[in-house]
């Protein structure tokens, strides 16, 4: 029996009758239509149109993409990336969005346990809306929800309700896994996504400073010169006695798909 797992968060990789204010039920078209589809190159991925002509995604969905295109209700138009923040995974695009409604940053912080839905296009296929709740933040602000994501949904919407109306709590960027054995297997109910917060800042302009994302997505699985690499005290874990508290995180940057890991005891 395995006496320590190790867990990352995994990049959602792209293609290569209730009261109460703050009650809402499942998204409506209007806010699905404006969690959109980019392509190219052999890439898919998801974005959101946060504000008249400027959709966000994550950075890694458009790094290898001259030309990225944004599908905005069954039209492709082509799209030229504004800003990329690589430490946050974060691009912002200008296209052309015509008069597609603006889905609203959420403006306070979430409760423990409050509904989420993770919109995207899951393995290139069509938009899914998956519900989940929202578990708390992680590190740097990242949040945790239980909202299934897979491959294709990065950069796609994480929509919660606040003062009853639909809002973009953040943009979904992974998914849990752990590995055992050398296998890496997805977590249906782990997600992380960038908050809001963090969003706001690098939409309105303030944040702006280019940052080149420089494209590692060529290792497929973590490997053990990986664990060694990045994080040896996990690859001691993973095959000896030593002790560590639960929910350790340790921050790795950015290294190949695998930009977070987790070890923590089972």
């Amino acid at each position: 029996m395995l006496g320590k797992w190790v867990a990352s968060i995994v990049l959602a990789l792209c293609w290569s009758g209730l009261a109460g204010a703050d009650f809402c039920d499942v998204p409506p078209e209007q806010v699905l239509n404006s969690v959109v589809r980019i392509s190219g190159e052999n890439t898919e991925g998801s974005g959101v149109i946060v504000a008249p002509d400027r959709v966000i995604t994550a950075a890694h969905v458009v790094a290898s993409i001259r030309v990225p295109m944004v599908d905005i209700n069954g039209v492709r138009r082509p799209a030229s990336v504004m800003f990329s923040n690589e430490a946050k995974d974060f691009a912002l695009l200008e296209v052309s969005t015509g008069g597609q409604y603006v889905v609203p940053l959420r403006s306070q912080p979430m409760e423990v346990s409050d509904a989420v839905w993770a919109v995207g296009f899951p393995l290139g296929g069509e938009q899914v809306v998956n519900a989940g709740e929202f578990e708390g933040v992680i590190e740097d602000g990242t949040l945790h929800t239980t909202a299934s994501v897979d491959h294709g949904q990065s950069g796609g919407g994480l929509i919660s309700c606040e003062g009853g109306r639909h809002v973009l709590a953040g943009m979904t960027t992974g998914f849990g896994a752990i590995s055992a054995g050398g296998e890496i297997i997805r977590l249906d109910d782990y997600s992380v996504s960038l908050s809001a917060i963090d969003i706001k800042p690098m939409v309105e302009g303030s944040a702006y400073q280019a940052v080149a994302w420089v494209d590692t997505r060529e290792q497929t699985e973590v490997t053990e010169p990986y664990y060694e690499e990045y994080l040896p005290e996990a690859a001691a874990a993973g095959y000896a006695d030593d002790n560590y508290d639960d929910q350790v995180l340790s921050r790795l940057g950015s290294a190949d798909y695998y930009p977070y890991l987790y070890y923590e005891e089972r």
